[in-house]
């Protein structure tokens, strides 16, 4: 929802992660490709079809994959992940 992704924009920025969200309804590959647009290295991606409810799928967008998470530890991850702490 709407709601999710701005609290979890909000937190992701609280730990000191550069983060946006995408206000147009479009499809998750579109989504993807203006993030690589922007330079985003990490796209996070919740409320979709490969995410039951309470998990969000972290794009990595310069490595090509995806890695499943509880969405309430969505920020650590990215956090960690920006580091290089975490793979």
């Amino acid at each position: 929802s709407r709601q999710s992704a701005l609290i979890l924009a909000k937190t992701i920025r609280e730990e000191g992660v550069r983060a946006s969200r995408d206000i147009i309804k479009r499809p998750l590959e579109d989504s993807l490709a203006l993030a690589r647009e922007q330079n985003f290295r990490y796209a996070v991606a919740i409320g979709c079809k490969e995410c039951a409810e309470g998990f969000a799928a972290i794009h990595d967008l310069a490595e090509n994959t995806v890695q499943t998470v509880e969405t309430a530890s969505v920020a650590s991850m990215v956090t960690l992940k920006k580091s290089g702490f975490a793979s």
